[in-house]
């Protein structure tokens, strides 16, 4: 083991193979780093050169796509051979990791990021404009006999509220006649203004009271009458919700999509295989649906291009159909 240590930034990834979607997330930059598997997790060793800011804000990208992803993120000095990597910092980090505070927050809310004081001193004193600073809450952990103050957020939760005041803005006046009705107590048609956890729903879906049996007509696993299943509503539905990774029902690969007009990846391809020439896969969904409630989502890979629609019939499901109207495949959440 090396008598002079480093600089570098750690992250413990866990679980282990959420380690992919950090890879993912840094890029080129991820050919920089060293990975140790630790049982659970991963440490990732980064050097100084890269930013704090980018590998925060890819920690927060890694945990907002997938759920159950806890990272914990700490800088310092390292020291490394042949047995792997130690010292006090590698120490603190793995606190940090296997502390209360981050597994309860992953536990309880999808996902968690906690970030060490030391990193986050670092990043307000340089006011990075990377990192928005409202989105960390200063937290206690205690680890065996080791107190220390770090910094928790849960960027899950975080894109979900942007997404809410996204659409409050969008839609001023649905979001005041929710507030009014809300105030004025009037429950039965407040029932039909629907916020879900990872989407907005501004429209009225429904003004019967909610114990009326006016909605008993349709099972609530969406199939009807006749044991088939509903036209999917996903006009009800934000486009934000494809944020994230997909697992395809025709077993074609995952699909990822950043964000509206982002890079993608596994959407686009050619005779079963993935066109890649190189180029930054880009993917940009309506912000309204057809008249059956279909997104149309335009895949983009020099100078190769392809069109699909796109019907959420959950947070957690959608139907990827063909321009012309195809189904195509069914891709879950991963």
């Amino acid at each position: 083991m090396s008598d002079y240590p480093f600089p570098a930034a750690l992250v413990v990834v866990e679980p282990a193979d959420r380690s992919d979607l950090l890879a993912a997330a840094l890029g080129d930059e991820w050919d920089l780093c060293v990975q140790e598997n630790r049982g659970d997790g991963v440490l990732v060793v980064v050097p100084a050169e890269v930013p704090n800011a980018v590998l925060v804000g890819a920690a927060a990208l890694v945990a907002q796509q997938s759920r159950g992803a806890r990272l914990a993120v700490h800088t310092g000095e390292v020291h490394g051979g042949e047995n792997g990597y130690a010292g006090p910092d590698v120490d603190h980090v793995s606190r940090l990791a296997g502390s209360g505070a981050l597994r309860e927050a992953s536990a309880e809310r999808g996902c968690a990021v906690l970030v060490s004081d030391a990193l986050y001193q670092s990043m307000a004193r340089h006011g990075d404009d990377k990192i928005d600073a409202t989105e960390f809450h200063r937290t206690a952990v205690r680890v065996e006999d080791v107190a220390a103050t770090a910094w928790l957020s849960v960027p899950r939760e975080q894109a979900h509220r942007k997404m809410f005041m996204q659409q409050v803005r969008r839609h001023p006046l649905a979001a005041a006649l929710i507030a009014l009705l809300m105030l004025s107590g009037v429950g039965w048609i407040a029932h039909g203004l629907l916020y879900e956890y990872r989407g907005v729903v501004l429209s009225i879906v429904r003004t019967t009271p909610a114990d009326s049996t006016a909605s008993d007509d349709v099972p609530q696993d969406g199939t009807g009458l006749d044991g088939n299943r509903a036209p999917s509503t996903g006009g009800t539905r934000d486009p934000g919700l494809l944020v994230g990774n997909w697992h395809p029902s025709d077993k074609s690969g995952t699909k990822s999509f950043t964000g509206n007009g982002g890079q993608c990846e596994g959407f686009y391809y050619d005779k079963g295989a993935v066109v890649d020439n190189g180029d930054p896969m880009t993917c940009v969904i309506s912000s309204d649906p057809d008249s059956n409630g279909r997104f149309a989502l335009q895949v983009t890979r020099n100078p190769n291009s392809a069109s699909y629609l796109v019907a959420f019939e959950s947070s957690d499901q959608a139907t990827v159909y063909s321009s012309s109207g195809i189904e195509m495949y069914r891709i879950s959440r991963v």
